[in-house]
């Protein structure tokens, strides 16, 4: 296999190659039939569960798609609501940050903290999901941590051929090799969870979630449903994947507050 580098420098700069999207998503207008869950996102950042009471917290860029795709899975009657992209009326659920990111992977990077083995989980899934859902994008490859200097002169010789640089190189440290790492196209995931999850029933519309309504007295409020566009979708459980645009959706509701996090990356198409 050739072994490609990408290059992290002030947190992950992610040199991405482009690849062809076989998928395409096409929403229903409103769902059908009452839903079991209501997934509001599905290609935007941070994830809250509501139900009885606050449940879980994830940091996938695709995480309202991967709820729907795995509770599909289940026979679980599920109803999207996204909004992301379509201003572009390309009808895709992946033109925010799910659609952009690098899709960068790494087994072992929180080994001894309390996500380790929950990213460890997450890699071997990967894997499974490229094969499953048929996704040429998947590859694994070496990922190293590169240090230049603008003057232009690499600090030794043994630097001056890193790959991927074209200025003074002065250090390069391996930080995973293609046991440890893995890149897919976030478009190209987020597209293919949605359609396998519609394949076995999923529903899905174009809107806003003005809100969730909740029943119940303190202590022990549940989510019933979900305002879009004025109406309300009854439900019995709610899953908020709107990133920063989550506090829109949660007002009222006792969650922690979620923020956006500025990153850059760096997309670029290389010759074979």
């Amino acid at each position: 296999m050739v072994r490609r580098a990408l290059v992290t420098a002030f947190g992950l700069l992610v040199l991405l190659a482009s690849h062809s999207l076989a998928f395409s998503v096409q929403p229903t207008m409103q769902a059908p039939k009452r839903p079991d869950v209501v997934v509001c996102g599905a290609g935007r950042r941070l994830m809250f569960t509501v139900g009885c009471m606050p449940d879980s917290r994830g940091k996938s860029q695709v995480i309202g798609a991967s709820v729907a795709y795995h509770l599909s899975l289940r026979g679980v009657n599920v109803h999207i609501v996204d909004k992301a992209g379509y201003a572009s009326l390309r009808e895709i659920p992946s033109d925010a940050a799910s659609g952009k990111a690098g899709g960068f992977l790494a087994l072992d990077w929180n080994d001894g903290s309390p996500v380790g083995p929950l990213s460890r989980k997450s890699f071997e899934l990967h894997q499974q999901l490229a094969d499953t859902l048929g996704l040429d994008s998947y590859r694994q490859l070496t990922c190293s941590a590169i240090a230049v200097d603008a003057s232009g002169k690499p600090a030794s010789k043994k630097l001056a051929n890193v790959e991927w640089v074209d200025l003074g190189t002065q250090g390069q440290r391996v930080m995973g090799t293609e046991e440890t790492i893995a890149q897919v196209h976030p478009r190209q995931l987020t597209e293919a969870l949605v359609a396998a999850a519609k394949e076995r029933g999923c529903t899905m519309e174009v809107g806003s979630v003005e809100g969730i309504v909740v029943e119940g007295v303190e202590g022990k409020k549940r989510a019933t449903g979900v305002t879009v566009g004025g109406r309300t979708i009854e439900t019995d459980k709610v899953v908020i994947a709107m990133g920063p645009w989550s506090a829109q959706a949660a007002k009222g509701l006792d969650l922690p507050p979620m923020y956006g996090q500025k990153y850059h990356s760096v997309l670029m198409q290389v010759g074979s």
